[in-house]
């Protein structure tokens, strides 16, 4: 029986040679930052980053600035502790990239679930469901001071035989509309476990239901 002495091993001598992970690394650098999508990322985070990765960055989102950009800083170390396994510098601009995509998709849900609320929960209460009364409701529960208006509240009412005099308001932002759409803030990160949560207040998605 003849048997080879050839061995098969990796070419690494040769100048030219690339290896594969550097490859990835060399193929998603050419990206343009709009073409970066999920399946960009190396395919055995892809579907951790959706599930375990984001509900984390929400809740980073939740409490920081509105309108302003999350701390790099924090979400790389959410990241670390999500991947503990990964290089550090596996938060790269793609998982950035990735990253202001769900953040744009966090905020836009603050928007469309308000919209929601209304159409299913208080458009059907009018008296006579039509443009013109939906925009008369929507213009009362918009007035008033930047501080008072009235959809903040709980409870809200106007007394009508004293015009001077300040209404009936309990409840500063635990109205029924608030309250649906923190809600939904708190269900998209309800799958961090409890001892895992931030002990920081989500005042940055409680501005963005208001």
């Amino acid at each position: 029986q003849v048997r080879s002495l050839a061995k098969v091993v990796p070419t690494t001598s040769v100048g030219t040679f690339i290896h594969p992970s550097t490859s990835l690394n060399v193929s998603n650098a050419r990206l343009k930052k709009e073409q970066i999508r999920l399946s960009h990322l190396p395919t055995h985070l892809q579907a951790a980053f959706d599930t375990i990765f984001v509900p984390r960055a929400r809740e980073v989102f939740g409490y920081s600035m509105p309108w302003g950009t999350p701390d790099l800083d924090e979400l790389k170390q959410v990241w670390i502790n999500t991947f503990p396994d990964e290089d550090a510098s596996s938060f790269n601009v793609i998982a950035q990239k990735l990253i202001e995509d769900r953040l744009h998709m966090w905020r836009n849900k603050f928007a469309t679930s308000a919209l929601t609320y209304l159409n299913a929960h208080v458009f059907p209460l009018l008296e006579n469901n039509s443009t013109a009364s939906r925009a008369e409701l929507c213009t009362w529960l918009l007035s008033g001071e930047e501080h008072t208006r009235p959809f903040y509240f709980r409870v809200y009412e106007e007394l009508d035989d004293e015009p001077d005099a300040n209404g009936i308001s309990k409840g500063l932002f635990q109205s029924p509309i608030i309250s649906a759409i923190l809600g939904i803030h708190f269900a998209s990160i309800s799958g961090i476990p409890v001892a895992q949560r931030s002990m920081k207040k989500p005042t940055g998605a409680l501005v963005l239901t208001i």
